[in-house]
């Protein structure tokens, strides 16, 4: 897979599965194995727990929006820079819903194997995200 297969492959994983919330592409774009590490999650390690997990935030931000702000690859990787925008509409992760507008900045970095993803590592702004879901001091909007 040449750099634009990569990152049209990981492009069309940020528009399906997650902007339009379709997993039916999930087999197509991920490898049965995919590990997903997250500083929210525990480790996932299969393609099952990770489609669960999309779920999951999905419903907790039915109106979710991750904008691709930049795309790097090189061989086996490629890295996305993103802003994810949403309003939490549901419960997640122990956190009631509190029906505010968030948008927060993170990275993910996609390992692909084949034509499919592999694993991804995503770091995002956690405090930032925190701040704005429980109302903390010292928010300022996005990241």
């Amino acid at each position: 897979m040449n750099r634009e297969q990569a990152k049209t492959l990981v492009g069309r994983h940020f528009d399906v599965m997650w902007n339009r919330g379709d997993v039916s592409v999930a087999a197509e774009l991920c490898a049965p194995d995919v590990v997903q590490h997250d500083p929210l999650t525990t480790r996932l390690t299969d393609m099952v727990a990770y489609v669960a997990y999309l779920g999951e935030v999905r419903q907790a931000f039915p109106d979710l929006v991750l904008a691709i702000e930049d795309v790097v690859a090189e061989g086996d990787k490629v890295v996305v820079r993103w802003t994810f925008s949403g309003t939490h509409r549901q419960e997640m992760r122990g956190l009631a819903a509190t029906g505010r507008k968030v948008t927060f900045a993170g990275m993910s970095m996609y390992r692909l194997a084949g034509d499919r993803i592999a694993e991804i590592w995503t770091s995002f702004d956690t405090v930032g995200y925190l701040r704005q879901v429980m109302s903390l001091p010292g928010v300022s909007g996005a990241a």
